[in-house]
């Protein structure tokens, strides 16, 4: 993607964008797997992480959960002039409850 600033053009890729969710979502001791999907047309960017969690959590509140910080990173690393649509699908839900996770 390509950021258009005062100075210049500055471009970001779609690896390091993608490495960036990833980060992010192994902040989530829940989600066991990450599918990530980059898509990018002039400064939109939409990104679908299709995950696999533990079981025994509210996947409504995960997944705003997981939108607002992968949001928060993003727009800090790009700042405001992209258009960011985020996608979180739980396409798995696998093995115990953890007792004591951080989400």
């Amino acid at each position: 993607i390509t950021l258009y600033g005062k100075l210049g053009s500055v471009s970001v890729s779609i690896r390091a964008i993608d490495e960036l969710v990833r980060k992010g979502l192994r902040r989530f001791e829940v989600v066991k797997e990450a599918q990530i999907q980059t898509l990018t047309e002039g400064n939109r960017l939409k990104i679908s992480a299709n995950l696999s969690v533990v079981e025994g959590w509210n996947l409504p509140e995960l997944t705003h959960v997981i939108q607002n910080e992968l949001s928060e990173r993003l727009n800090k690393m790009l700042g405001g002039g992209v258009e960011l649509e985020l996608v979180v699908n739980v396409i798995k839900i696998v093995g115990e409850p953890l007792v004591e996770a951080k989400w």
